[in-house]
């Protein structure tokens, strides 16, 4: 129990002074009472105690610099906010540079995509981005609607200062689904592209020997090579798709983890503390790890999806060609197709740090499982000492 409890339990009358000698030896106690003698000249001595201040003190400044957080401690011991003041002076600059780079380059974006041919021809992409825009939106907004009303302290009136925040996540997740689908529906045609030019008559032939004889006919070295070249080129551009958002969705990945993290220690501390109630705090927390979990599992899905209609049909093509029946150039070019296909794997990779794919899932719900051991060993540790 703290002095100021056993104060306000035993009466005002009650001095710092003499509770302090009941709890003589404490380490605590001695603490207490050494602040109690600091006054306002001893403006120093107190910032050091300050244990608030002094944890956060990083965090406080980090925000400082982006413009989040215009605050400054002016009087030691206060934190003051100013309309006028340098801090929010700062902001405004750091808003209007931050805002003139987002128009800029989102006119080049827009103008790239509307104005220029593309090479990877996308069905449907206008309308699709329309949609997958209002979706990120919508979701974004039940999502904090949702939180508002199960965790206690976040009010309706929080909600719109973490909407551009909430929807720049769900956007970033959909700006990778789009140029994954991208990047499978170029492997898909090219595919089928490749199947039906090795087999053409596939689908209508009744035998065996009929399809065998298409695939000599149409089947040529100089034909193998020539999509070998392609499927190369299509295999390096995913490729160049995660060296190119490295930094971004390694950030993205690792704010999930600690997401998931931080959300599920609140959600397991609340079953240690008050046993399995599902209170409305308890089922914000499961809804805020849940998301987070279901936008991590689509960022790895798709780009598995994507390597993986990359190699397997093209793959399954050329293991249907019947070696003994092509000139042995035509061998040696599907061969040398095969291994290509077998030592340089279409994957994606973020600049080496991790391969985006299903097993990323895995293994970053194996680490926070990890994590989430270790916290609640300490939570268990402190709960034991207390009592």
């Amino acid at each position: 129990m703290e002095i100021s409890d056993l104060a306000q339990l035993y009466g005002n009358e009650l001095h710092i002074k003499q509770i302090s000698k009941w709890l003589r030896g404490s380490a605590r106690a001695q603490e207490i009472q050494k602040r109690s003698e600091l006054d306002s000249k001893d403006g120093h001595v107190i910032d050091e105690h300050d244990q608030f201040f002094r944890d956060h003190k990083l965090l406080l400044v980090l925000f400082r610099v982006l413009g989040v957080m215009p605050i400054q401690r002016g009087e030691i011991g206060r934190i003051t906010f100013g309309w006028t003041s340098i801090p929010m002076l700062y902001a405004y600059v750091f808003y209007v540079v931050t805002t003139v780079l987002v128009v800029l380059v989102g006119y080049e974006r827009f103008d790239i995509l509307l104005n220029k041919s593309k090479n990877l021809q996308f069905p449907l992409l206008s309308t699709l981005i329309i949609i997958i825009s209002l979706g990120c939106l919508i979701l974004a907004v039940v999502f904090l609607l949702t939180l508002s009303a199960l965790l206690e302290g976040f009010t309706l009136y929080h909600t719109t200062a973490y909407l551009h925040i909430i929807t720049m996540i769900n956007m970033n997740c959909a700006l990778w689904y789009i140029n994954c689908r991208a990047v499978g529906n170029a492997s898909t045609a090219l595919a089928e592209s490749f199947q039906n030019v090795l087999v053409p008559t596939a689908s209508n032939s009744k035998s065996t020997k009929v399809l065998f004889k298409d695939v000599d006919r149409n089947c040529s070295a100089y034909i193998i090579a020539h999509y070998r070249v392609l499927w190369l080129s299509l295999s390096d551009l995913l490729q160049k798709m995660g060296n190119a958002y490295a930094r971004t969705y390694s950030t993205y990945s690792l704010f999930m983890m600690a997401n998931i993290t931080v959300a599920v220690y609140g959600f397991t501390s609340e079953i240690v503390d008050h046993g399995i109630r599902f209170s409305f705090k308890e089922i914000g927390l499961l809804v805020d790890s849940t998301y987070c979990l279901f936008l991590l599992f689509v960022f790895c899905d798709c780009s598995h999806q994507a390597s993986l209609n990359i190699a397997r049909r093209v793959q399954v093509t050329l293991l249907q060609v019947n070696l003994s029946q092509v000139d042995p150039a035509t061998r040696k070019e599907i061969d040398i197709f095969l291994v290509a296909i077998q030592m340089n794997p279409p994957k994606v990779s973020l600049k080496g740090y991790t391969v985006v794919n299903r097993e990323l899932v895995t293994a970053s719900v194996a680490t926070i499982a990890i994590y989430l051991i270790v916290l609640l060993q300490f939570k268990i540790s402190l709960l034991n000492m207390r009592g």
